[in-house]
């Protein structure tokens, strides 16, 4: 839009007069969707300001700096205990490897006291076989021996005048 010489001065003053007012009208009616984002990021702002906000007499570094410690001591607090249970599981799987050794060395003393009772065994089974059948040769030879000595005294009783005497 230009401003024409040859036209009465009350229009070029109407034409300055509506782009004036035209252009701040349509730069507001243009702007307003930035502008409501503009409010929107300024309130989010001003929430986050309040919920940063210092309110208490320890500087926010101090007070970090104050947490950090604290969890600190904590983790090394808690690294030591984890270090003692360390140990006694440690500890405990010594004691365990020490017990499945006597567990061992006992089963291995069982074994060899069954193999001694078996031999034992074995030995009073044939002491006693033995004196079994030292015992049945006794007895099949008692018909033999009541029979001599019958025979005996059978003979040392026959009357004196049949014996024979001697010169």
């Amino acid at each position: 839009m230009t401003i024409d010489p040859d036209a009465p001065w009350q229009v070029n003053a109407l034409l300055v007069v509506l782009v004036l007012v035209a252009v701040p009208v349509l730069g507001w009616l243009l702007n307003r969707p930035l502008n409501r984002k503009v409010e929107r990021v300024a309130a989010d702002a001003r929430t986050a300001a309040e919920q940063t906000a210092n309110t208490h007499t320890i500087n926010l570094r101090d007070d970090l700096d104050e947490k950090v410690l604290g969890l600190a001591r904590t983790l090394s607090i808690l690294a030591d205990a984890q270090q003692a249970a360390r140990d006694d599981v440690g500890g405990l799987h010594a004691e365990i490897r020490d017990a499945r050794k006597d567990i061992a060395g006992i089963r291995d003393d069982a074994r060899a006291d069954r193999r001694a009772v078996t031999q034992v065994r074995a030995d009073l089974n044939g002491f006693v076989r033995g004196r079994e059948h030292a015992l049945d040769e006794l007895r099949d030879s008692i018909p033999t021996l009541v029979a001599q000595a019958m025979a005996q005294h059978v003979h040392d009783r026959t009357p004196p005048d049949t014996k024979e005497t001697a010169p």
